[in-house]
C-alpha cells in the first residue's frame, strides 16, 4: 500500500482527505497537494452561502471556529478600516481640491519640460529642475498607472 502525507502538516492520512490542484504555472503544469480531513477542516470557511478559502490577515489564521455572521462583521471592519486610509490618503493627496497632487506634479513637469526645452533654460541648478521632473513624473506613474 502506497502511504500518502499531507502536504501541509506531514502527517500520514489515515482516511480520505483532499486534492488541491492550482492554476496552470509555466509551462501549464498544474501542482497537486494532498491534505489530511484536520488541515483541510483548519482551511476552509463557509460564509455567505459559498466556500471560502482562509486567508492570512492581520497576523492571525481564520479558522472555522468562526461563524459566518461573526466572519462577516470582521469583514466589514476590515473594510471599513480601509476605505478610511484610503479617504485619509485622498485627503493628504488633496484628491478632493481643485488641485490635487496628481495635477500639481503633472503642471510642474511640462513647465520644467517648457523652460528646459523651449526656452534652453541652462541657468544655475537647471540639472535639478530636470531631476525633479523626473522624480514627479515617476511619483504620477505610481501614483496613476
Amino acid at each position: 500500500m502506497i502511504a500518502i502525507y499531507c502536504d501541509r502538516c506531514g502527517e500520514e492520512l489515515t482516511e480520505p482527505g483532499a486534492l488541491e490542484i492550482s492554476p496552470p504555472g509555466d509551462g501549464g503544469l498544474c501542482v497537486k497537494t494532498h491534505v489530511c480531513v484536520k488541515c483541510w477542516n483548519g482551511l476552509t470557511l463557509v460564509a455567505i452561502g459559498r466556500q471560502v478559502r482562509a486567508s492570512e490577515r492581520a497576523g492571525r489564521l481564520l479558522t472555522t471556529t468562526l461563524s459566518p455572521d461573526a466572519l462577516l462583521d470582521e469583514l466589514e471592519r476590515d473594510f471599513a478600516k480601509v476605505t478610511k486610509q484610503r479617504d485619509e490618503l485622498a485627503g493628504l493627496l488633496g484628491m478632493d481640491t481643485p488641485w490635487p497632487i496628481t495635477d500639481v506634479l503633472a503642471k510642474l513637469s511640462d513647465a520644467a519640460d517648457h523652460l528646459l526645452r523651449d526656452h534652453a533654460c541652462d541657468q544655475h541648478g537647471y540639472e535639478d529642475v530636470a531631476a525633479a521632473r523626473d522624480a514627479a513624473r515617476a511619483a504620477l506613474a505610481r501614483i496613476k498607472p
